[in-house]
């Protein structure tokens, strides 16, 4: 593991997020969202190739984004390095999964739960607050026992702008406080409370296998952890770390 540095690769639906794993663990953590001027081809090799000599590429995606595989592809080419694909599987890291398909699962989703529950012992409560946001629960023994999925902060205001007439389009969220004072803040708070209700609604639900820690991830994540209900932390690169797991195990079997 001395000598190994590993490119991890994040492709979401609004952004790529990347990271090598070192000896030292995850370093350089970043973000590129679709929509940055920044991203193009060129970058991505250039930051991608800066680091030192590749020894394994891993990539979870749940999108197939056309310039990010070019990239990848080329990376390959040139470490003579394979492109190892992550999938969700029956179970891996302590998790079972509760889908009856288990490849149909997120692999994101996979990931942050995997994650989570290697850093907590307890009932865990993972949410993903992103393009759309997820909640799962896993059980103190490692039994993911199913979620939710909700559409996202910026998916619930395009809707409200697209379907109606007079409602403006809104794309900040801060906290405004309980009501709004405006229709901008109203509609805020109102995705605010949507989303919080629902993870603080499955907490609520779920108290009878114990005690629940919270994780959430996502880049909306920190924007409604303030209105959540109990115990909860804040990992932006929760994704990227499920995979530092997988790699740390060189678990072939969660490997395509």
């Amino acid at each position: 593991m001395n000598t190994r540095l590993v490119l991890l690769v994040d492709v979401g639906n609004s952004a790529c997020k990347w990271a090598w794993l070192t000896a030292a663990g995850l370093q350089h953590h970043a973000a590129l969202a679709y929509e940055d001027e920044r991203f193009s081809y060129q970058y991505l090799l250039e930051q991608w190739q800066t680091a030192g000599e590749i020894t394994d590429i891993l990539v979870a995606a749940v999108a197939n984004n056309d310039v990010v595989f070019q990239v990848l592809h080329e990376l390959s080419s040139q470490t003579h390095r394979q492109i190892k694909r992550l999938s969700s599987s029956e179970h891996a890291a302590g998790v079972k999964n509760a889908y009856q398909h288990a490849d149909k699962l997120g692999v994101d989703r996979w990931l942050a739960m995997i994650a989570a529950k290697n850093q907590l012992q307890s009932a865990v409560c993972v949410v993903d607050c992103g393009t759309a946001m997820t909640i799962d629960i896993i059980a103190a023994d490692g039994q993911h026992l199913g979620g939710q999925i909700i559409p996202g902060m910026q998916m619930m205001a395009n809707a409200l702008h697209n379907s109606t007439a007079l409602l403006p389009q809104v794309t900040s969220y801060e906290d405004a406080g309980c009501l709004g004072k405006d229709t901008d803040s109203c509609i805020s708070q109102g995705i605010r409370t949507a989303l919080s209700g629902a993870v603080n609604s499955v907490m609520s639900e779920n108290q009878h296998i114990g005690p629940l820690q919270g994780i959430i991830t996502g880049g909306n994540g920190s924007k409604i952890m303030s209105m959540l209900k109990g115990n909860w932390q804040y990992r932006p690169h929760l994704v990227l770390e499920g995979m530092a797991v997988l790699a740390k195990m060189n678990n072939k079997g969660d490997v395509e």
